[in-house]
């Protein structure tokens, strides 16, 4: 149910079944690599099936696939299931890997699913790692899951190359992207349940969250850029639920037309110079009063504020801005 074509330096492997690499080393290193396709002007991974790579070590490590082009573009189509498992003291999964050199870029199109878990006292797992100097496209319909003890990191795009990342299925875990105009769209349906510290790095970077899309930012998770111009463009619902999303240096804009759900205590950090326009809703709303929202910036927009409050002991939400209101920025306030 496997096959694989290598034509002029042009590396392909279809699969429609079962690839399964499995190691294990009593008290030693233990790798496995389920798919490796490496070419000279070209690679190409075409999965409907089943890959799948498990290590059991005191230093494990797992790749589900691993494609490498050396003068050409790397390519992933899957539309079944990658998978990498590593379990040991020391271990470290990747679900599927695209490597592309010499200016080659990589994309990944993805309609099933995508896993890396590893679990141990050090244990990162990556779902999907794209590295090259040119641009990465990644299209998600699928799921992309980081699962395990330690660092657990979604999509990993690395190199000197611009990421354009596309979902409407479910990303777990975080996103690291360089120091290029990077962009992340999350369509309807899209969830991006956001763990850990994404760093989208350097350069005006964009993150549009579409109607019918959600993104969560959960409890201790990051989402932070570095120096440039960053937007945030929310359609959809934006959650945070004790996290924290910060924009760094550069004139940031973060509009919200739709709804920011505040759970616990959060911030937004739009920079000295940057702005958060609320023309739609920041809800508060759970029946408690221990929600805070701190914005680190200026608060602009003529949007709604839902609070909750208690007449019995006093108490109400908080949102709290240190930095500046906008002139015209007018806010109504609906307390329940």
């Amino acid at each position: 149910n496997a096959y694989f074509i290598a034509d002029d330096g042009l590396a392909r492997l279809t699969n429609s079944g079962d690839i399964i690499a499995s190691a294990s080393a009593a008290g030693g290193v233990g790798n496995s690599y389920a798919a490796v396709v490496r070419g000279a002007f070209g690679s190409t991974l075409s999965n409907s099936g089943h890959i799948m790579a498990e290590t059991e070590a005191d230093d494990a490590q797992a790749t589900g696939a691993l494609l490498v082009s050396f003068y050409g573009a790397a390519s992933i189509q899957n539309s079944g299931i990658i998978q990498a498992v590593a379990e040991g003291d020391l271990a470290s999964a990747t679900g599927a890997g695209a490597i592309g050199l010499a200016g080659s870029g990589v994309s990944v199109a993805n309609t099933g699913q995508i896993i890396a878990a590893a679990y141990g006292e050090r244990a990162p797992a990556a779902a999907v790692m794209v590295d090259s100097n040119s641009t990465h496209e990644l299209v998600n319909s699928g799921s992309i899951r980081a699962l395990g003890d330690g660092e657990r990191i979604a999509i990993s795009s690395e190199g000197a190359a611009t990421a354009d990342l596309q979902n409407t299925g479910t990303i777990i875990g975080s996103i690291q992207t360089g120091d290029l105009d990077d962009r992340l769209v999350n369509g309807s349906g899209g969830k991006w349940y956001a763990l850990g510290t994404s760093n989208f790095g350097a350069g005006n970077d964009t993150v549009n969250n579409l109607a019918g899309g959600l993104i969560d930012v959960d409890s201790g998770a990051v989402i932070s850029f570095g120096d440039g111009n960053d937007t945030i463009t929310n359609h959809g619902t934006f959650r945070l639920a004790g996290g924290t999303v910060t924009m760094g240096a550069g004139t940031n804009a973060f509009t919200n037309v739709a709804i920011i759900k505040v759970l616990g205590t959060s911030a937004v950090d739009v920079g000295a110079a940057g702005t958060l326009t609320n023309i739609g809703a920041i809800d508060f709303l759970d029946g408690a009063t221990d929600d805070k929202l701190t914005v680190i910036g200026t608060l602009a927009g003529a949007g709604v504020l839902n609070l909750d409050l208690n007449l019995l002991n006093s108490t109400v939400d908080q949102l709290v801005v240190t930095g500046n209101v906008a002139a015209n920025a007018v806010q109504t306030v609906n307390v329940l």
